[in-house]
């Protein structure tokens, strides 16, 4: 066996990253929250008519991205890290989208920044894979309890 690493190495890891079916997910679930995205921000500042749907089109805009945050919570349930991992992908998409919309549209940005955006995201993601990872250790210990064992005192 050498002790150098092989050049190629590095290539197969990026061709193993791509298969990876947290990314997989996460480019689809990304996709996914840019095209509600994009509907949400066009609708709400091409017609003008419409501002009296607006709590309406904001409940619709928010149910879809609960709905694909909930098939990410479900597709992932017993792996969190691969929850965050999908999660934290599916959420750049959407924060890249919604950078680049800001150059057609700069008043959103007063309300609502890129950035903020991502950081709102990751931490809701983290949150939920930390409070799973908790649930998956506390099924376990429950499945399998640790024996409580006493010593004696000399």
């Amino acid at each position: 066996m050498p002790l150098t690493p092989s050049p190629d190495r590095g290539i197969t890891q990026r061709r193993r990253l791509r298969r990876h079916p947290a990314v997989i997910m996460g480019a689809v679930v990304g996709a996914c929250l840019a095209g509600v995205a994009l509907a949400w921000i066009i609708v709400a500042n091409t017609e003008p008519s419409r501002e009296r749907f607006a709590s309406e089109r904001n409940m619709a805009a928010t149910a879809g991205v609960g709905l694909l945050l909930f098939v990410l919570i479900c597709r992932f349930m017993s792996s969190p890290g691969r929850l965050f991992l999908s999660g934290i992908f599916a959420w750049t998409i959407l924060s890249i989208t919604y950078r680049t919309v800001e150059f057609h549209y700069p008043a959103i940005a007063n309300r609502l920044g890129a950035f903020h955006l991502f950081m709102l995201g990751a931490v809701l993601i983290g949150l939920i894979a930390a409070l799973l990872w908790v649930l998956e250790m506390m099924v376990e210990m429950r499945h399998h309890p640790t024996p409580v064992t006493r010593r004696r005192l000399p």
